[in-house]
């Protein structure tokens, strides 16, 4: 209020107040912005702490190698720094110091490269012999030194996300040592004006700690999470957000994330996949989720076989039982199923009482033919067949089947090939030498180009016979030109000619002449050979280095039919049931002993 009676006492009238007042808002505006500015100019911190120092670049560096060319040998990976259309720039991360080198794009050279595990990664089939080049240190660069003496500092320099080391002589020009970091120097200022460094940001030092307490109590949240999901993992459970449950095992895993193998599937879940839930009601959903599965197979089975049925339905009841009353839902939901399997476990025992029959290894006996085998001592095997114990064979475990002595039970025989060392032969062309015979100039280290040039034949003298002369042919400003023939220059003038001495009449005829000119060979570069890999893919193998074949003996089947049994798994003939009338042997004798024994069963 006071500013408008200031301004109305001094004259001023209301568009220059307006104008005062843009300029003053406008100016307030850039110095906002020139804030934000310095603020995003703000060093960052060093991705590595250096507890000796770091090495500022000033203006670029050219860190020179010790030496002019090296052997990249196979199976070596090269970083790609840059390339063009006829090169690559390809950095070697050597454990002491890194090397650049150049890679021309030759067809022999294209034809040993592949494309590296990794993204921006060259690997090499085999030996390349390559050009070094400076390593460029770029202008800003504070790189940080992991060891110091009195020639050279040993760095960390980042190129392509790679961390790489690098040696550099102490004295390089246009380099600052620096016992702090530029960063670590920006935030002592930072600091006194209250303001410390948070994700990526200054912002005030209360700000930041009530930050710091949001994110602790957010990493133990997901923490507790991955605690409960991971021990549950290992037990082989996992219950997603949908409520789904998932049996299997653990294939892998990250930080708060992990492949999880079900049903011949992998899934990768992570923390905000599964449901929040505790340890003990993962573990009741899990007895649940088993106890419905089993349960629902035992209805299925129950018409065409009550054993395997009631097999289900027992199953079904110890998981149910086994949910603990402190999971209060999943415990209500158990005690509904619990009524429902208990009816159906005693409708199966009522049918099989009814009809006098007994469910043994999930096998229904009648009663009286069962009572007769185990008070005989027999024993069931493949729910089939009763035999005695002395029966069963022991070469094979009662299993009819054994290890095959050929293939050791893989099923196929591996044989190494007799004509190559691991898929590798020595190379026919340069004989395992390294390098051959040149193709474009024949070995010889040299080629003819053929050249035109402009030649003059030429006469002089009154009738054109006095003097005559053959050679190179060079024009001349202002017209005519020059006829270098015989150590010397004779000098022809437009229009009329002049031979030396200046007699007219000279006759000129001035041609082109075709010459070939002997140059260096620019494959080979003179030397007549060119590299070539020491070695070649055998062509017998398909460089594998071995053959597979199905072994002939069990016919790929891993096992073979045991000779002692037959395949049965026990001798003789199993024993027969009971016929009418016979006297068990558990029946009471004439003593008054019983001879009943204990039943057994094998799978």
């Amino acid at each position: 209020m006071l500013f408008w009676v200031y301004c109305i006492d001094t004259g001023f009238d209301i568009m220059t107040i307006i104008k005062h007042i843009f300029k003053i808002s406008l100016c307030f505006s850039l110095m906002v912005l020139c804030r934000d500015c310095l603020a995003d100019l703000s060093p960052a911190p060093p991705k590595t702490i250096s507890n000796i120092g770091y090495l500022q670049i000033q203006k670029e560096v050219e860190i020179q190698p010790g030496f002019k060319r090296f052997m990249i040998m196979p199976h070596a990976q090269l970083i790609i720094l840059n390339q063009d259309i006829n090169n690559f720039t390809l950095i070697f991360p050597a454990k002491t110091s890194a090397l650049c080198c150049i890679l021309p794009k030759y067809v022999n050279h294209m034809a040993l490269l592949r494309e590296g595990e990794q993204k921006n990664f060259l690997s090499f089939r085999g030996p390349i012999e390559v050009e070094t080049i400076p390593f460029i240190l770029h202008k800003g660069e504070e790189l940080s030194i992991t060891k110091k003496d009195n020639a050279s500092f040993y760095l960390l320099v980042i190129r392509k996300g790679v961390q790489l080391s690098l040696i550099v002589p102490v004295n390089t020009p246009n380099t600052l040592f620096s016992s702090e970091s530029k960063f670590a120097k920006f935030a002592k200022t930072q600091n006194k004006k209250g303001l410390v460094y948070y994700n990526k940001q200054w912002i005030p030092k209360e700000d930041a700690a009530a930050l710091r307490n949001l994110e602790q109590a957010e990493n133990l949240r997901k923490t507790r999470i991955w605690e409960t999901m991971k021990r549950a993992a290992d037990l082989g459970v996992v219950v997603l957000k949908s409520g789904r449950v998932l049996n299997g095992r653990v294939t892998g895993r990250s930080q708060y994330k992990m492949l999880f193998l079900s049903k011949k599937r992998d899934y990768s879940i992570g923390i905000d996949d599964v449901a929040l839930i505790t340890f003990s009601e993962i573990m009741a959903r899990d007895k649940l989720h088993t106890a419905v599965i089993h349960f629902n197979k035992a209805k299925k089975l129950l018409r065409d076989n009550r054993g395997s049925a009631m097999h289900h339905a027992e199953v079904a009841m110890k998981n149910l039982k086994g949910i603990l009353k402190e999971v209060k839902t999943e415990y209500a939901t158990a005690q509904n199923i619990i009524a429902e399997v208990a009816s159906f476990i005693d409708n199966i025992n009522s049918s099989l009482t009814k009809a006098g029959e007994v469910i043994y290894h999930d096998t229904i006996f009648p009663v009286k033919i069962l009572d007769y085998h185990t008070q005989r001592g027999d024993i069931l095997l493949r729910k089939k067949f009763w035999l005695k114990p002395e029966q069963l064979c022991r070469e094979c475990n009662a299993s009819g089947k054994l290890t095959c002595p050929t293939c050791y039970g893989k099923g196929r025989l591996i044989d190494d090939c007799i004509a190559c060392v691991g898929g590798r032969i020595t190379c026919t062309i340069c004989e395992g030498r390294g390098r051959k015979k040149c193709s474009y100039c024949n070995g010889k280290g040299y080629i003819y180009v053929e050249k035109k040039q402009s030649t003059v034949i030429a006469s002089f003298g009154s009738f054109g016979g006095g003097y005559g002369g053959c050679g190179r042919y060079y024009p001349r400003y202002g017209g005519g030109g020059s006829v270098y023939s015989s150590g010397r220059f004779m000098i022809f003038r437009p229009r009329t000619y002049y031979g030396y001495p200046y007699n007219r009449g000279s006759y000129l005829s001035i041609g082109n002449e075709e010459k070939a000119v002997k140059q260096i060979c620019p494959k080979c570069n003179g030397t007549g050979t060119r590299l070539c890999p020491k070695t070649e893919k055998c062509i017998k193998c398909d460089g594998v280095g071995y053959f597979i074949e199905i072994c002939p003996t069990c016919s790929g089947n891993k096992n073979i039919s045991c000779s002692k049994c037959d395949g049965k798994g026990f001798s003789g003939e199993p024993q027969k049931d009971p016929v009418e009338k016979e006297i068990l042997p558990g029946q009471e004798s004439k003593d008054g002993s019983s001879s009943f024994k204990t039943p057994v069963a094998i799978p």
